[in-house]
């Protein structure tokens, strides 16, 4: 990006408002004037339409013969880019209406997300959007009738109660397929504050309980006359607005409140925030004095007035004005607030300074709200001062939850957005979608930056994890000195933009909060991702191991496929051998992805069996049977166009469990016949002991606990050996899961001593594995040894240690097995109501992740429990199913 208010050397994508205005019937008018006439009409409309446009803020970036767009929220960002958007429509209509003979436009405005880029022509550059949202604001304006704005459902949503607009239905616009919301602009309502127009008054109020108690005793203070002021700074958002407003709504009766509100496109007009509240409470009939009709807008009939110096002119206005204030406090206890004060007129700030030292004795509290970068003078920076920091832990939970966030999210949203208040509201009421708003306001703020910090502050949101200082300059490229870097870096901290973790060497750097790097990446288009994504790689390579996730993931996202595959493939058995599941997962998925970019070549054929091959363990643990099923299906083909004989021993095993762990005991069997038959021909006892141990399987679901036990005895004793090779997954974890599958079913034969010693050895396998997998068969072949023993209070507490060793070891299909046997343990200990919470919990996650082996059980038992909690002499409902 260069200079604010510049173009832009590279596009990228923005939040924001697009208006289009375009003249009435310009032929015809052009038909019926001479040439001079035309233009003097058409360009003081054009001229009209740009000086609105200016003034709410906006950009005009394209003038054609008979109309303009204007851009909002672009190329600087802007928080109330729908109102103001709006608000210039409103104007643009009334200042043509006032002048006679003037032509009349048609304006259409929408809002959402559009491309922001540099258009060069001749020579000469400017600023262009491109995108659907700025066509379907142009079909809006063709739409729109002599003299009307029209706007769509997303502007009225973006700018909130703060305009008002008709229904016209929803109308086919020329190139949307899909009817659109069409709205006609009625009005929009300058004076609201973010947090009025938002609607946020009727919701309560959650947190600042310590900046509630200075406040109220503030206000105490000053009822009782003793004057009183605050300054309260907070970034956009933070809630100082609404923490005003809750304030004095529970003042103590008789102590008056009083609002004035400094707004950003009138900043330029003296005294404005005063003005409008002398204008809304001064009584019918109140004759002003002179200053105070000037100050109204209103023409003083006095002529002495008329007579005074511009300089003078204003000093007495704002003595005026300072006089009133004054006087309303003279007639009962009042508190002034004034919002918004960073946009206030240096006239505005004259005169709430001047009445600083007149507080005293007086029944009067003036709270002062302003953002950091306030240019309040020196009196009121030296106010007792409250900042409102981001909220923390319990409260900014407790407003995500209070705004709607799903059960279990409100700490997740909380933390996504940093505690901004404004942010966790929007963020809780739309889940994991982007609130525009939040976005814009965000936007806004990252615009205030100088361009080299927003550079830095763009690179640490493509990176996205908390990175070293060394990692972060590497990424740089060198582009960059690192003194800039440094002090670019205390700029996004002081700005509330950097988070830092930990000291010294140890020090990571990132985004703030989640949310603000969601929105700075979702601010660069595909290309300029692409490019950083490539640069981190680059730049992180030597510093990172091979292994690194991080060089991983920028290798993937940087199109670099021929690092990606075998860098996310490296990371991905780094992440399989501490059970990482879902990280393994998406890193295969990644690789998968990096390998079909590539040429086809036998070897990487190869390798897209072998990645497949993979995912078999962390599919099955997650209990994704549908993905687990076609990766085996893709594999199976590219083994069949291979001719790969010697890989389909390996695919079959898999299909094999699979096929088990979706209840198809015939499929099952059916495929063990093929195994064995080719394991005894090559003489493969590897081979051969794995179809022992699917055989084992096939006999637990079919509840034939001894042929069961055998298979998983013979498997146990000799699945380590290293004739084997560690083929077939072979090994000694498998050795632990036999064991546990041993212990089991000799325990429900009745054969409490062997399946006490098979209980035992396994745990003395799992302590020497040290996997959390192996732990999980390890605790529930103790606790179901325990139950079948007889002791099923020790074994409700012994198999509930199994839980958090599921969670360890991120196996959702474990956790099925440990709330059945959890819930068998609890009907033998006649608790029927946690028997059938943990048996229903079983059943429905068996059934979403199709994990049929056994289920039938699980019904069993759930059926048993829902009849024991149903009451004695009672029918219990039917079991599912």
């Amino acid at each position: 990006m260069t200079t604010r208010g510049q173009p832009v050397p590279d596009a990228e994508l923005r939040i924001g408002s697009l208006l289009f205005a375009d003249i009435v019937d310009s032929s015809a008018l052009v038909g019926q004037n001479d040439a001079e006439t035309a233009h003097e009409l058409i360009s003081t409309a054009l001229e009209v339409a740009a000086q609105c446009v200016a003034r709410f803020g906006g950009r005009v970036n394209r003038i054609t013969g008979d109309g303009v767009m204007a851009m909002f929220g672009a190329p600087d960002g802007l928080a109330d880019h729908a109102l103001a958007a709006c608000a210039a429509a409103l104007d643009i209509q009334a200042r043509l209406r006032a002048i006679p003979g003037a032509v009349s436009l048609r304006i259409g405005v929408h809002s959402g997300e559009f491309l922001l880029h540099a258009l060069h022509a001749a020579g000469l550059a400017a600023l262009d959007a491109t995108g659907a949202a700025v066509h379907l604001a142009a079909r809006l304006q063709q739409a729109a009738a002599p003299g009307e704005a029209l706007v769509s459902a997303a502007t009225l949503a973006a700018a909130g109660h703060a305009i008002t607009a008709e229904p016209l239905g929803v109308q086919i616009l020329r190139g949307f397929p899909e009817a659109q919301q069409v709205l006609r602009l009625k009005g929009a309502d300058l004076s609201l504050s973010r947090f009025d127009a938002r609607s946020g008054i009727g919701a309560g109020f959650v947190g600042r309980v310590a900046e509630r108690a200075r406040l109220a005793e503030s206000l105490a203070l000053a009822a009782a006359g003793q004057g009183h002021a605050l300054l309260v700074l907070g970034e956009a958002g933070m809630g100082k607005s609404r923490l005003a407003r809750e304030v004095a709504a529970e003042a103590a009766p008789g102590l008056r409140s009083l609002a004035g509100h400094a707004l950003r496109w009138r900043r330029e007009a003296a005294l404005h925030p005063i003005a409008d509240l002398i204008g809304r409470t001064r009584g019918p009939g109140e004759a002003p004095s002179a200053a105070l009709a000037a100050l109204l807008g209103e023409e003083p009939a006095d002529p002495a007035w008329r007579a005074l110096q511009p300089s003078e002119r204003r000093e007495r206005t704002i003595e005026a004005a300072r006089a009133w204030l004054l006087a309303r406090a003279e007639e009962a206890p009042t508190i002034f607030i004034f919002d918004d004060l960073q946009w206030a007129d240096d006239a505005t700030l004259l005169a709430l300074e001047g009445l600083l030292p007149q507080l005293a004795g007086r029944r009067l509290f003036l709270l002062l709200l302003a953002r950091p970068e306030h240019g309040l003078g020196p009196r009121c920076r030296a106010l007792p001062t409250i900042r409102l920091e981001p909220m923390q832990g319990e409260d900014a939970a407790s407003l995500a939850a209070a705004r709607g966030a799903a059960p279990g999210q409100a700490s997740a949203i909380a933390a996504r957005c940093g505690g901004n208040p404004f942010l966790i509201e929007q963020a809780a009421a739309l889940g994991d979608r982007l609130p525009p708003e939040a976005r814009a306001l965000l936007v806004e703020r990252v615009d205030r930056l100088p361009a080299e910090a927003r550079e830095v502050l763009r690179l640490l949101a493509v990176v996205e994890e908390p990175v070293t200082p060394e990692v972060l300059l590497a990424c740089l490229g060198g582009e960059m000195p690192p003194e800039a870097a440094h002090r670019h870096l205390e700029t996004l901290a002081e700005a509330g933009f950097l988070a830092r973790e930990g000291l010294g060497s140890s020090t990571r750097l990132g985004p703030r909060h989640a949310l603000l790097q969601e929105v700075v990446y979702r601010g660069l288009t595909r290309r300029r991702r692409l490019v950083q994504h490539a640069r981190i790689f680059e730049g992180a390579r030597p510093l990172l191991e091979p292994d690194s996730p991080m060089l991983a993931r920028h290798a993937w996202l940087g199109g670099l496929w021929a690092e990606a595959l075998p860098r996310n493939e490296a990371a991905a058995r780094r992440a399989l051998a501490r059970f990482a599941n879902r990280e393994a997962v998406t890193l295969l998925d990644r690789a998968l992805d990096a390998l079909s970019q590539l040429p086809e070549e036998p070897a990487l054929l190869e390798r897209g069996i072998e990645l497949r091959l993979l995912l078999r363990d962390p599919l099955f643990r997650l209990g994704e049977g549908d993905r687990l099923t076609i990766r085996l299906r893709e594999a199976e083909a590219l083994a069949g166009r291979m001719a790969q004989q010697r890989r389909l021993p390996e695919l079959r095993v898999v299909q094999a469990h699979h096929a088990w762990m979706t209840g198809d005991l015939t499929e099952a069997e059916r495929v063990l016949d093929l195994l064995e038959a080719e394991g005894r021909a090559r003489a493969d006892a590897a081979l051969l002991l794995r179809c022992r141990f699917q055989r084992g399987m096939v006999e637990v679901s079919r509840r034939r606990h001894a042929d069961a036990a055998a298979a998983m005895a013979e498997v146990a004793a000799d699945a380590a050996h290293p004739r084997h090779g560690g083929r077939y997954g072979l090994d000694a974890p498998l050795v632990v899961v036999a064991l546990g599958y041993q212990a089991r079913e000799l325990a429900d034969l009745g054969d409490i001593p062997a399946a006490r010693a098979a209980a035992d050895a396994c745990l003395r396998a799992a302590e020497a594995v040290g996997r959390p997998f192996s732990w999980v068969f390890a605790v529930l072949a103790d606790g179901h040894v325990m139950h079948r023993a007889g002791d099923p209070a020790r074994a409700v507490a012994r198999l509930g240690e199994a839980l958090p060793h599921c969670e360890k070891a991120e196996s959702d299909m474990m956790r099925v097995v440990v709330l059945m046997l959890l819930g068998d343990a609890e009907l033998s200990l006649g608790d029927h109501a946690a028997a059938q919470a943990h048996l229903a919990e079983a059943v429905r996650l068996a059934d979403a992740m199709r994990f049929m082996a056994l289920q039938d059980l699980r019904r069993e038992l759930l059926a048993r429990a829902m009849a024991g909690a149903a009451g004695p002499g009672r029918n219990g409902p039917r079991p599912p199913g």
